[in-house]
């Protein structure tokens, strides 16, 4: 049955909602550390006369831009998870009306996600591709 505090078909639910919060605590954390970086390159390029546009970022920028890049990739398993944990508990709740609607909660907020996951992750891809470059000489 249950352990008291969560109902034996809800953990599911409960897991695809801790990864999809997860994500965006890594994501936070990476735009935490890209936009100071970002901002200092870009008022320096502001301050020259004649900024060299197709130059490649500073190696800290391109690293933040390359982290940035790798969590945007994962918010498609992320997404993915959200949707079939939520879709599994929702649909083997048996009568537990509040697992339930957890259940299609999580399946929503994955189902919500998943479009723009998809695109994220591949814009995230091709960013984080080319910072691998710039970092790689």
């Amino acid at each position: 049955m249950g352990n008291g505090v969560l109902h034996r078909n809800d953990r599911y639910a409960v897991t695809g909602l801790a990864v999809v919060a997860a994500w965006v605590l890594l994501f936070c954390a990476a735009h935490a550390h890209y936009v100071p970086l970002e901002t200092a390159y870009q008022a320096h390029l502001d301050s020259l006369n004649n900024p060299p546009i197709l130059q490649d970022p500073p190696a800290q920028v391109a690293l933040a831009e390359f982290f940035v890049g790798a969590v945007l990739v994962l918010a498609v398993p992320a997404a993915a998870i959200a949707l079939l944990t939520g879709l599994s508990t929702a649909r083997n709740s048996r009568g537990v009306t509040w697992v339930r609607v957890l259940g299609w909660t999580t399946f929503g907020i994955g189902a919500i996600g998943a479009l723009p996951a998809l695109g994220a992750g591949l814009f995230g891809a091709v960013g984080a591709f080319f910072n691998a470059l710039t970092l790689l000489g």
